[in-house]
């Protein structure tokens, strides 16, 4: 028809953080790493880095704009990693 476009493939919604928002992002994913590398003792450094930037991208595309959702799916996944204990086989990354 005209006047439709067809622009592709859909544009992800920006997610537009608060400075204290970008400051818990850096710090969950601080801690994000740290937890991976507790529950798999033998993970190394960028491998860490890299689950805890995948974990927060994932949060950003699932959260639809809404920082605080992103932020809190960031906390729930933090948590859930957690519980885990040591070795856990429940973490498949």
């Amino acid at each position: 028809m005209p006047g439709d476009r067809d622009s592709g493939p859909a544009q992800p919604i920006r997610l537009l953080l608060s400075e204290h928002d970008r400051r818990m992002e850096h710090m969950l994913g601080y801690h994000l790493a740290l937890e991976l590398a507790r529950v798999r003792p033998f993970t190394d450094s960028q491998s860490a880095a890299r689950y805890a930037a995948t974990t927060i991208d994932n949060s950003r595309a699932l959260c639809g704009g809404n920082p605080k959702r992103h932020i809190n799916l960031l906390r729930g996944q933090l948590g859930w990693l957690r519980k885990l204990p040591v070795g856990s086989s429940e973490l498949r990354w």
